[in-house]
């Protein structure tokens, strides 16, 4: 019997024995409960019967301390949408979806024109603002930001577009502006 939609599952495509597994141990405690009420008891029972029911229960109390105890951790992954963003000259916002199940960070490198509504998180799915200013330089400017979790990272590379060229006439002053 697989639990898909059990916690320590979720996002992982399989049964993963990890810490919240083991949480539910209260399962392993009701079922060697039940084993000593319905066989350890030898009421009944020839001299036999007891040596194997005892040989059995000893192997289910070692297979639930094992499981217990030691299990299996969940494997990380981490899932970063959309792999690049692109801004126009005027700035603005957009979002990108972070998916894992350990804690994350995000890092920006390059320009500071840019802002992230969160730089760090806990296991599961969130949506993170990405808040571009306005680029008033014909140039266009790029930037990353690197998510981290377990050992695990994912860049996502931003880009945005610079202010259209521009000529401003004045009597008194001329200004070019034109991209170099």
């Amino acid at each position: 019997m697989v639990y898909s939609d059990a916690p320590c599952c979720q996002g992982s495509g399989g049964l993963q024995l990890g810490k919240n597994f083991r949480e539910k141990g209260n399962f392993f405690v009701l079922l060697l409960g039940y084993l000593y009420v319905a066989f350890w008891r030898s009421e009944g029972r020839s001299l036999l019967q007891i040596i194997v029911i005892k040989n059995v229960m000893r192997k289910i109390i070692i297979f639930c301390f094992l499981v217990l105890f030691v299990g299996c951790e969940k494997e990380p992954f981490l899932t970063v949408t959309p792999s690049t963003v692109d801004f126009t000259a005027g700035g603005g916002k957009q979002t990108f979806s972070i998916s894992c199940n350990n804690d994350w960070s995000a890092v920006l490198s390059g320009n500071s024109f840019l802002s992230l509504s969160a730089t760090q998180g806990v296991e599961g799915v969130v949506d993170v603002a990405l808040t571009a200013s306005e680029n008033k330089d014909v140039k266009d400017r790029s930037a990353t930001v690197t998510v981290s979790s377990a050992g695990l990272s994912k860049t996502i590379e931003i880009e945005q577009a610079g202010a259209a060229p521009s000529i401003s006439l004045d009597k008194a002053n001329v200004q070019i502006a034109v991209e170099v």
